[in-house]
């Protein structure tokens, strides 16, 4: 625990600049980095990661988009390449299943393609969150905060309260109680930090709102952790990685932030186009 806990302050000190500054190009380079780990670690785990024709196409990609969702102005433009690098990328995956078909199962490539593109879509998310509004900086902390506080409150009201397996089969520790637990935490601390935020920089919000949020991103977080834990089950892995110690890997600590960054990247694209 001692070892969790050190890692997790060590981590946070590195964070930290990264939200403070995340108007500046520290953000994309930061979530590239990350993005980049991440891929290496799912392609480990799927067995693809040697296969350079699978995984350097995606480590390219990864590098390339969150500078492309803060600097490429011509959004038309910007669409247009993302859809010609998802065709791109799949016409890849399959010409290496042609050419590697004993080697390396359809299912196999199909896998780290579809999780792959989860990855770079959920940290491009990140920057694209933090550049939508003038609220951005605001959500990119609650991006961070909800799935964060959730996993913390589930794991010690699940350990001192916990009854009733949640999923069993997926995460033998996870609890009903502790799941109900991370959700009315996470929701009361996201009120909170909006109340923090409106006393002190004047920001305007509707509570009422943020409310159903904080439920939503909680709920999200958790299926975004228990999403990646399928997959290590089914590769008998018990964590992706050993970059954070007493935490795993980048995927293992990011994985909940990973869905919220993608719902919360929709909600602004949606409130975007119908506003």
């Amino acid at each position: 625990m001692l070892t969790r806990i050190i890692s997790a302050i060590v981590a946070l000190l590195i964070l930290l600049p990264v939200l403070w500054f995340s108007d500046s190009v520290l953000l994309p380079i930061a979530t590239a980095l990350v993005a980049i780990i991440s891929l290496y670690e799912m392609f480990g785990c799927l067995k693809v990661r040697r296969n350079l024709w699978v995984s350097v196409p995606f480590y390219l990609v990864a590098a390339f988009s969150p500078f492309a969702i803060r600097y490429m102005t011509d959004r038309k433009l910007l669409l247009a390449c993302y859809a010609a690098c998802v065709g791109v990328l799949a016409l890849i995956m399959l010409t290496a299943s042609v050419f590697s078909h004993r080697k390396l199962p359809t299912s196999q490539t199909a896998s780290a393609y579809m999780t792959a593109l989860y990855i770079i879509a959920a940290f491009t998310s990140v920057v694209y969150v933090r550049d939508s509004s003038d609220k951005g900086q605001f959500l990119l902390i609650m991006m961070f905060a909800a799935p964060w506080v959730t996993d913390t409150f589930a794991y010690f009201f699940g350990k001192a309260f916990g009854k009733h397996k949640l999923i069993p089969d997926v995460s033998p520790k996870k609890t009903v109680e502790g799941s109900v637990a991370g959700i009315i935490c996470c929701t009361l601390v996201i009120l909170g930090y909006a109340l923090v935020c409106s006393r002190i920089w004047g920001l305007q919000c509707n509570y009422a709102i943020l409310a159903a949020l904080g439920v939503l991103l909680s709920i999200v977080g958790q299926i975004g952790d228990l999403a990646m834990s399928v997959i290590k089950r089914e590769y008998n892995i018990k964590d992706y990685g050993k970059i954070m110690p007493g935490h795993g890997g980048a995927l293992d600590r990011f994985d909940s932030v990973l869905a919220v960054a993608i719902v919360l990247a929709a909600a602004e694209i949606f409130v975007d186009v119908f506003a």
